[in-house]
């Protein structure tokens, strides 16, 4: 009987494993150049086909605007989500290294496209757990080293929340912005290759926060269709309870079936 404790107290301790932290989706570079920018920091260069620094998520009341923007992730597997990050800036002059002015923001993970019929809000945060410089300066290719748009990440906290594989989307605004930063000029630039070309997405914008979404087009809405970067962090659950259980119990039960028979 002690080995079948032993298997039975095994089992337990490996169901009561924490789930292993992950990145779970990742759609997150900015960065066209290294060590090409201010200071010897990184840069995201406007691409040559496009026009646009970056794209209004400024919710602050100071600016009086409301604007939210939204782009869709995939899971591969039911996992359990702690953090999702955005990336944005505010268009000012800053201190070298710059600290960020973000205060505050709101993240919501939709079951469906923002806009869309049966599309509907699963999860919100409005806590600003992390935000700070990404080491990477949004600049024109012909102006290198200007330092106005440092871009910092935003990461929004959930407390493990439970998601199946699939398709997804978050929308998010920036609502609390500090000195240096201006609460009139707070943008997001787009996902980048690191060869300094702009990939097609299809990410969304709302000027009425959140009540109606259109597509987020570049060079002032002629196009095409931006990306957004997203990190979305949590974890996938290793091994699956249910199954280790299973395997355990079935294990125990054939020793207990040795045992009976040998003491016949």
């Amino acid at each position: 009987m002690k080995l079948i404790s032993l298997v039975c107290l095994t089992v337990i301790g490996l169901t009561m494993q924490a789930a292993q932290a992950a990145i779970l989706y990742d759609d997150s570079n900015i960065t066209t150049g290294i060590g090409n920018g201010f200071n010897g920091a990184n840069t995201s260069a406007i691409a040559s086909n496009s026009s646009t620094y970056g794209f209004t998520d400024n919710s602050t009341a100071a600016s009086g605007l409301n604007y939210y923007l939204a782009d869709d992730f995939t899971l591969g597997s039911n996992s359990t989500i702690s953090s999702i990050a955005f990336y944005s800036y505010s268009t000012s002059t800053y201190p070298y290294p710059p600290a960020s002015p973000f205060t505050s923001a709101t993240l919501s993970i939709w079951n469906a496209q923002p806009g869309t019929m049966g599309a509907s809000i699963l999860f919100t945060s409005t806590t600003l757990s992390m935000t700070s410089w990404t080491g990477v300066y949004r600049v024109q290719q012909t102006a290198l080293t200007n330092a106005n748009r440092p871009v910092f990440s935003a990461s929004m906290m959930f407390a493990n929340v439970p998601l199946a594989a699939g398709t997804y989307w978050a929308s998010w605004s920036v609502n609390g912005v500090t000195a240096p930063g201006a609460a009139g000029s707070v943008f997001n630039p787009p996902v980048m290759n690191t060869d300094g070309s702009q990939p097609v997405g299809n990410s969304l914008q709302s000027a009425d926060g959140g009540a109606t979404w259109f597509d987020l087009l570049d060079n002032t809405g002629t196009g095409p269709q931006v990306a957004l970067p997203l990190l979305v962090n949590g974890a996938v659950p290793e091994p699956s309870t249910v199954s280790l259980l299973a395997a355990g119990l079935l294990l125990g039960a054939g020793l207990l079936r040795r045992r009976l028979l040998a003491a016949r």
